[in-house]
C-alpha cells in the first residue's frame, strides 16, 4: 500500500508540495543508516503474563515512573538496542533510508497498535518522549504507542500547513491541521522528565530541552493568533532538534580506498524523517558531490554507500581517477596477503 499516495496525492490541498510534473519531491541528500532494534514488545493493558517469551520485560522495570501513573495503563512499545559504542556491531542489520520509511510512518496517524509494532520491529524507535537504561552494551527503550500516532498527525499536519501558506490559504482553512499539532498525548504535554539545556546564544528566546521547546510551541500553536509562518518555521526547526538531524561524518571501509563523507541526518529513524519531511515542505532536491562536497542537483538519488558526483566532477575525470585509485588499493592488499 503506497501511504504517501493516500496522503498527498489524493489531497488537493498538497499540490503545492508536488514538483512540475505532478510528482512528491524527495531530498536526495545523502542519509546515514541505522541499526535495527534488537527486540521489541508491544505492552498493551492488561500487561500479559510475564512468561519465557517475556523475560527481557524484567530487565524493563527500571523504565517505569511511579509519578506517571496515569500513563501506566497505556500501549508502549519496549525496544532493546546496541548502544553506539557497542564491540562487534552487526553490519547486516543496518537499515538503507528509502522513501518507503516516509509514506509508512506517515500512514500511522490511524494505525492499530499492532501495526504501529510492526513498524517499530522493523524501524526501531523514535527515541523521543521515552523512558530509557543502559545495560551492559544494550539500551532498554520504552515509547507510548500514542506518541507515535501524535508525530505521524503531527508531520503531515506541518507538510499541509507548508503547503497553505505557500498557497496563501487562509488561516481558517488550515485550522484543523494547527489543532492537530495543539491535540498533544499527556507524556508530550507534560516534560517534567526533560532536561534543560545550556542557553544558545544563537536562540536565546527558547533555552529549553527540544522535547520541552516543542510542547511549548504545540501549546501556543492552539492559539489562533500564533498560527502564522514563524510558528511553523519554528515547528519544523524542533522537529530537526528532536531528531538529533546535524551534519555528520562518517568514514567507513578502509582509509586508503574511502574518502570521509558528510551526511545529514542522525542514526535514528526520526532524524531521517524530519530531513524528508523538510525536503518536502521546501520543494528541495539536492545531493552532495562524494569528491568535491559541493551540492548539486541529481538526475536520480545517490544509492547508499556509493559514490556520487556533481557534473563538474564528471567532466574533470574524477569518477575514472577514483576508479583507478581503488584498483591499485585492491592490487596492494593482494600482495600483502
Amino acid at each position: 500500500m503506497n501511504y504517501l499516495s493516500m496522503t498527498f496525492l489524493d489531497d488537493p490541498s498538497m499540490a503545492e508540495l508536488l514538483d512540475d510534473t505532478g510528482d512528491v519531491k524527495f531530498g536526495r541528500m545523502r542519509m546515514q543508516e541505522w541499526l535495527e532494534p534488537l527486540r521489541v514488545m508491544l505492552q498493551t493493558p492488561p500487561e500479559a503474563d510475564r512468561s519465557a517469551e517475556l523475560a527481557q520485560r524484567a530487565r524493563l522495570d527500571c523504565l517505569a515512573d511511579p509519578s506517571e501513573s496515569r500513563n501506566s495503563n497505556l500501549p508502549a512499545l519496549e525496544f532493546v538496542i546496541h548502544t553506539r559504542w557497542a564491540k562487534n556491531m552487526p553490519r547486516d542489520r543496518r537499515i538503507r533510508p528509502s522513501q518507503e520509511i516516509l509514506e509508512r510512518f506517515l500512514g500511522l496517524a490511524s494505525a492499530t497498535d499492532q501495526e504501529i509494532y510492526g513498524f517499530g520491529r522493523r524501524y526501531g524507535p523514535l527515541l523521543i518522549y521515552c523512558k530509557s537504561a543502559y545495560q551492559n552494551e544494550e539500551i532498554f527503550v520504552r515509547e507510548q504507542v500514542d506518541v507515535w500516532r501524535y508525530f505521524a498527525r503531527s508531520l503531515t499536519a506541518l507538510l499541509r500547513i507548508a503547503a497553505g501558506l505557500q498557497a496563501r490559504r487562509p488561516t481558517q482553512a488550515l485550522q484543523k491541521n494547527w489543532d492537530i499539532l495543539a491535540a498533544m498525548p499527556s507524556v508530550v504535554r507534560n516534560t517534567e522528565h526533560a532536561e534543560d539545556r545550556p542557553e544558545d546564544l544563537l536562540r536565546p528566546a527558547t533555552p529549553l530541552h527540544p522535547e520541552k521547546e516543542w510542547a511549548a510551541r504545540a501549546y501556543f500553536a492552539g492559539y489562533g493568533k500564533h498560527r502564522d509562518r514563524a510558528m511553523w518555521v519554528g515547528l519544523m526547526n524542533c522537529l530537526l532538534e528532536l531528531a538529533r538531524t546535524r551534519p555528520w561524518l562518517l568514514w567507513d571501509g578502509s582509509a586508503t580506498v574511502n574518502l570521509p563523507r558528510l551526511v545529514f541526518s542522525g542514526p535514528n529513524l526520526l532524524s531521517y524523517l524530519a530531513l524528508q519531511v523538510c525536503f518536502l515542505a521546501a520543494k528541495q532536491d539536492a545531493a552532495l558531490c562524494t569528491h568535491c562536497q559541493n551540492l548539486y542537483k541529481p538526475k536520480r538519488a545517490p544509492k547508499a554507500g556509493q559514490r556520487n558526483y556533481c557534473p563538474t566532477c564528471r567532466n574533470d575525470g574524477i569518477p575514472v581517477r577514483m576508479a583507478k585509485r581503488d584498483q591499485l588499493a585492491r592490487l596492494r592488499q593482494a600482495r600483502e596477503i
